[in-house]
């Protein structure tokens, strides 16, 4: 035979898909008798590997670009494992079997040129692509060639960059090949990543085997989209909203080689966020008409918008803050029923919905002149969650009378001139706090007190919603320590895990921020995942993936 130098010929071969790690030719005798055997086989997707005992390797990578027998040579060992490739052994009768190479629909034979032979490939329907183990667990060709473990360099192609395993007539030449089933893709992994343009699909990005096809599947098994793998293993695919809030757990596989074996799932949570949802009016509530605010909580970062249901125009948007609270002021509405739809449009191109109706059943009718003075919102005895230390009062009044609400000696409020609807409402920044009011409304011009009401509330800071604000998901950070920061409920706890190693904890301060330094020496690409107890007595902990890569 027409050997390699022993550097070249440990080094990468390209046998059109076949996947060898090949070392020392060896003998029948030394043959290793727990090795997997493929006698009388069964249809599946394998790898053939073949070790000497100094642990040498041949990678054989499916990178043919110029002919039969010519290859990339990969500069990285761990690209080329994970670009190794994968045959389907097709059982055809008598304990003979062809094998298949995964990336052409031709199978491997026995070829020669240059005095040499070697392994190459042909037609499947040929007898010379059927091949039988022996009992001790080498493979020979109906020809007669028995499979080796060293290399020649053939003259054919035109690349000088390529080497194919050399075949033998004497089965002392021949090398013990055992076989590993294929369950799972070479190297697959998947993140998700967010677009800055709320609009944007959710992206999986992630690598694997190259050219084989990706599926992502819901929890209910529905596929939900798919791709094939780049020529280096690399894919992205748009994920379509489901349109609901919290994680979506979506399973990314692998459907490897001819014989359609599928991968073990890498399962992936796409964490869209929270549902929108509306504090303030409440569902039920009676408005005669004029300005009115609304409030909720949803998504940082999420944008809001507020219509009559069935109709396409807006009559107000709102921004969610990074606490989760939105507001949208002075919505103007008269006394009629309306049935109001708030959307979010969140992360991912992901919306949530909430409705609320006002007046249900018909029209309020504003109050007549001497009806009398009501405080309506807050109620007597409430407690207001805000983030923003804004609190609205509403009312009812006799029209042009002024409405003055008091915290002892300080007002905290007014409303000049009831309008002729006879409702009233202003806006009042107020610490947090617990506070005895009085509510007087009083004669224009004279100043004299008609009507009082006392009014007890609490202000009292808004729950904020968990979420990580940075690093985002997917970036790259400087290795050395840096910090996971997020908001959550005041009180809660954060901590953050990478596998089963704890890296740190943080309990949420009172403006709903927490902060959880965390130290990576390593340059490399790493899963933490972020546990959140919003009371630290629960016994579960809602968490959030969370993949970075270190430089």
């Amino acid at each position: 035979m027409s050997h390699l130098p022993r550097g070249l010929a440990l080094g990468v071969a390209a046998l059109a898909g076949l996947t060898l790690v090949a070392g020392a030719a060896a003998s029948p005798a030394s043959a290793l008798d727990a090795a997997p055997k493929l006698r009388a086989p069964v249809q599946k997707t394998i790898k053939l590997v073949h070790e000497n005992s100094l642990n040498d390797h041949t990678i054989v990578t499916d990178r043919v670009y110029d002919g039969p027998f010519s290859s990339h040579v990969p500069s990285d060992a761990e690209t080329a494992v994970r670009l190794a490739t994968r045959i389907t052994v097709k059982p055809v009768g008598g304990g003979a079997f062809t094998m298949q190479s995964r990336n052409w629909t031709s199978c491997l034979v026995p070829s020669t040129a240059s005095g040499s032979a070697f392994l190459g490939f042909g037609s499947c329907s040929d007898a010379a692509a059927r091949w039988t183990q022996t009992d001790d667990g080498f493979f020979v060709s109906s020809a007669g060639w028995w499979l080796t473990a060293d290399v020649v360099s053939p003259s054919t192609g035109n690349s000088a960059s390529f080497g194919v395993l050399a075949l033998s007539r004497s089965a002392d030449d021949a090398a013990l090949f055992s076989y590993a089933d294929v369950r799972a893709a070479d190297g697959l992994n998947a993140v998700v990543i967010f677009d800055d343009d709320l609009g944007v699909d959710a992206k999986v990005l992630g690598s694997g085997s190259p050219f084989e096809e990706v599926i992502l599947r819901n929890s209910a098994g529905d596929v939900v989209a798919s791709t094939e793998a780049a020529s280096d293993g690399s894919f992205e695919v748009s994920v379509p909203a489901p349109h609901r809030a919290q994680p979506y757990i979506v399973d990314v596989t692998q459907t490897l080689g001819q014989g359609g074996t599928v991968s073990d799932p890498v399962r992936v949570f796409i964490d869209y966020g929270a549902q929108v949802t509306i504090t303030s009016p409440v569902d039920g509530s009676a408005h005669s008409g004029g300005a009115l605010d609304f409030s909720g909580r949803g998504e940082p970062g999420g944008r809001v918008t507020i219509r009559e249901a069935g109709k396409p125009a807006a009559i107000a948007t709102a921004d969610v803050l990074a606490t989760g609270a939105w507001t949208a002021r002075g919505v103007v509405l008269d006394g009629a029923e309306h049935k109001l739809e708030v959307k979010q449009l969140s992360k991912g191109n992901n919306t949530t919905t909430s409705t609320v109706t006002l007046n249900p059943g018909g029209t309020v009718t504003p109050p007549a002149p001497g009806i009398g003075f009501e405080v309506t919102t807050p109620k007597n005895d409430s407690t207001i969650e805000t983030s923003d230390k804004q609190v609205t009062f509403t009312g009812r009044g006799n029209p042009g009378s002024k409405v003055t609400i008091m915290n002892g000696a300080r007002t905290i409020g007014s409303v000049a001139s009831v309008p002729a609807s006879g409702n009233w409402s202003f806006t009042a920044t107020m610490n947090y706090a617990d506070y005895n009011l009085t509510a007087y409304n009083k004669k224009v011009p004279t100043g004299a007190v008609t009507s009082q009401q006392p009014l007890h509330i609490t202000v009292a800071p808004g729950q904020v919603g968990f979420a990580v604000g940075s690093p985002a998901a997917g970036t790259t950070v400087d290795r050395g320590t840096f910090a996971f920061t997020g908001t959550g409920k005041a009180g809660s706890t954060v901590t953050v895990f990478l596998g089963s190693s704890k890296r740190g904890t943080a309990t949420t301060a009172a403006d709903g921020t927490w902060t959880v330094p965390v130290t990576v020496n390593t340059p490399g690409r790493y899963d933490f995942t972020v546990y959140y107890k919003a009371n630290p007595a629960d016994a579960a902990a809602p968490s959030v993936k969370h993949a970075l890569t270190v430089r």
